[in-house]
């Protein structure tokens, strides 16, 4: 490459790069999204007879949250959380370690609770070539009870429902609860391709609960948690989109739009600097 060229290299590679570093634009979907939601409520609570007291740890929330606490009482202790993003999640645990109290010559027993209800909603769209794209769907739920009493009337339980708004039934419906008839625990687990329509809105509702109490010397442990994921699949699955709700699931993430113009701004100056060779071939030869 002479003098030459080299300068008008450096020349356009200059105004290549000073070229405004902006996003490239979204493509619009033919149906818009719905906006996300997340309500739920949280509450422990344990009363002790020998001191009369009584304590408590109650609030409802909207959005992502994650929240721990223990009540010393017993103890009572309670965690969850909820995320939206990159993997939208409900996970919810609590332990209540009950005993008995001494008074006046008799005994009372600690009487301790838990109850936790998170419900989740947020749509999807797949955009592309053709009318239908496979989607690998992984998703796992889980629910569990632990307890010294024998058919405890505690309960937990896990929802996820995947259906297209506008026609048919759910693509994915998994509902599990398990209570005192119907086993301390149970799971499961989502791992395949699923087929989907292009433009078109579907909703994924998720849910997660558990209460329970313990009274007198008895333990208690309750969990639930629910967390899929989804993502193209296939040989083509380059030529797809698929986009959520705002702040839920994976946020796409644009290419700079200076970076083609740049890269076809570099095959040009190769294909000058080659024609320049074979002409200088030529006259030499």
């Amino acid at each position: 490459m002479n003098n030459k060229t080299n300068i008008h290299f450096l020349t356009i590679s200059a105004i290549l790069l000073a070229l405004p570093y902006t996003a490239q634009a979204l493509p619009l979907l033919p149906v818009p999204l719905t906006l996300g939601d997340i309500s739920g409520s949280y509450t422990l609570s344990s009363w002790d007879y020998n001191c009369q007291c009584y304590q408590s740890d109650y609030q409802t929330f909207t959005g992502p949250i994650a929240h721990s606490n223990t009540l010393p009482l017993g103890p009572v202790i309670g965690s969850f959380t909820v995320t939206t993003s990159p993997t939208p999640t409900i996970n919810g645990t609590a332990t209540l370690i009950g005993g008995v109290a001494n008074v006046f010559g008799g005994e009372y027993p600690l009487q301790e609770g838990a109850s936790m209800y998170t419900a989740m909603n947020y749509s999807f769209e797949i955009t592309g070539p053709t009318a239908t794209a496979s989607v690998l769907v992984n998703a796992q739920g889980g629910m569990s009870i632990t307890s010294l009493i024998p058919n405890t009337n505690a309960t937990a339980a896990v929802t996820l429902q995947i259906y297209d708004v506008s026609n048919g039934p759910a693509t994915v419906n998994e509902i599990h609860q398990v209570g005192p008839s119907s086993g301390s625990s149970d799971s499961f687990t989502i791992a395949r391709d699923y087929t989907f329509s292009t433009n078109t809105l579907y909703h994924v509702d998720m849910m997660a609960s558990l209460s329970g109490a313990v009274y007198g010397s008895n333990t208690l442990s309750l969990s639930a948690f629910i967390d899929p994921s989804f993502t193209i699949d296939g040989p083509n699955a380059g030529d797809y989109g698929i986009f959520f709700s705002d702040g839920f699931g994976p946020s796409p993430v644009p290419i700079p739009a200076a970076l083609p113009l740049f890269t076809t701004g570099l095959g040009a100056l190769g294909l000058l600097g080659w024609r320049r060779k074979q002409k200088s071939a030529a006259l030499t030869a």
